[in-house]
């Protein structure tokens, strides 16, 4: 096992309706600070719908990006990808969504995520207690890797941030 360190996981609660936009949202205040963020999608056609998006969500700006397959994607903050793996180790933050469910409806743990400093996973939920159980699996692999998770979580429907530190 590698040496154990502390990584900082944020889990954002939002509800469907506004799903699009508060991650979008999430993402500006991301590239406002000196890393790379890879974004998750298993989907093609979601990839291509939220390239698309982060280049008109606004009238007034945009948000500088790549999917992984244009050329000098890697000269960019954000690359949308989906192949996280292939980029954990010049990359500080992944933000994923909901994805790698297994049979209980839990979030899997993939092995290359200790190599992301920071984590980011957007769920589609309204409560708290279904988000946790959710969260279970991936909290316990999560927690034989690292010494210590500083959890910052949103909840949108509180319109609130709430940040706790869980030690393994």
């Amino acid at each position: 096992m590698s040496e154990l360190i502390t990584h900082e996981l944020t889990i954002c609660l939002f509800s469907h309706e506004n799903h699009i936009m508060s991650t979008i949202k999430i993402i500006e205040k991301v590239i406002n600070i000196p890393k790379k963020l890879v974004w998750f999608i298993q989907k093609d056609d979601i990839i291509k719908e939220m390239d698309d998006k982060l280049w008109t969500y606004s009238q007034l700006s945009f948000l500088p990006h790549a999917i992984d397959l244009d050329p000098f994607h890697e000269q960019q903050p954000i690359i949308i990808t989906n192949n996280p793996s292939k980029f954990s180790k010049s990359h500080q933050i992944l933000l994923i969504t909901e994805c790698w469910l297994n049979s209980y409806n839990q979030l899997l743990w993939q092995d290359f995520m200790i190599e992301y400093e920071k984590i980011i996973i957007i769920l589609l939920d309204s409560s708290k207690i279904s988000a946790k159980k959710k969260l279970d699996n991936l909290f316990s692999e999560y927690n034989n890797k690292v010494n210590k998770i500083l959890l910052t979580y949103f909840d949108n429907n509180q319109n609130k941030w709430n940040k706790e530190t869980i030690s393994g």
